[in-house]
């Protein structure tokens, strides 16, 4: 995920100014709610059947930059962005694979482990509308945005760090397995983010599974947190 990040982060902050290359100079003056913005999330999946859980805290982060499409009065305004995300889930068993299809099955009993999850990275393009407030005295307004985003999945991989059950010992291990199979390699959902000057709250919800239809289970994601932006 690192490498990824920083090999896609410059065209994503470069991604304002290509669009501007050829406005004037008044129609850039007009598109100040063009922001970074930046959401720390709380990852969650629906379908989850016992004895698997989810952990209470899973979280992801999404970075988005956006250019304004279309504004009316300063209050209602259409905007595309694009940016990256990761998307991590903590829980207490380990993808397993049968017949091409994937399960999950529980870690043994009597290991101990502080870190088990599976992370799933990708590029978004979201696509929102927003109504905003007149500016207090402060310069600060209230939005209401509403959106949809449609992602690729660029990578994923499962972590673990703890006592080594593929040995049987108590030794402390750490690996990570990549390529998880039968993981969709794109993604739809619908967004709304709420927030008074640079912070608020958003939350999203995926239609898209995150394993392939009769291919693993059928979990979708839902993933709510803090967002902040950057003018």
């Amino acid at each position: 995920m690192k490498k990824t990040f920083f090999f896609i982060l410059p065209f994503i902050f470069s991604f304002p100014a290509f669009c501007q290359e050829y406005e004037n100079e008044e129609e850039v003056k007009l598109k100040r709610n063009d922001a970074i913005v930046i959401n720390l999330l709380n990852n969650y999946w629906y379908n989850v059947e016992p004895p698997m859980k989810i952990m209470p805290v899973s979280l992801g982060i999404e970075i988005y930059t956006y250019q304004t499409l279309f504004k009316s009065d300063k209050t209602f305004n259409i905007s595309l962005g694009i940016g990256i995300s990761s998307h991590n889930v903590h829980n207490n068993s380990l993808p397993y694979d049968s017949l091409e299809v994937t399960y999950f099955k529980l870690i043994p009993p009597g290991y101990e482990y502080t870190k088990n999850k599976l992370s799933i990275n990708y590029i978004d393009v979201p696509l929102e509308m927003d109504i905003v407030s007149k500016s207090d005295k402060r310069n600060r307004n209230f939005r209401f945005a509403l959106g949809g985003k449609a992602g690729i999945m660029v990578s994923n991989y499962l972590k673990y760090v703890g006592e080594d059950f593929r040995t049987n010992s108590s030794k402390i291990v750490k690996f990570k397995e990549y390529r998880i199979d039968n993981i969709m390699w794109y993604r739809f959902g619908i967004y709304t983010r709420v927030s008074f000057a640079r912070f608020g709250f958003v939350v999203n919800y995926y239609f898209t599974p995150i394993f392939e239809k009769n291919k693993g289970p059928n979990f979708i994601p839902l993933t709510y947190g803090l967002t902040f932006s950057l003018k």
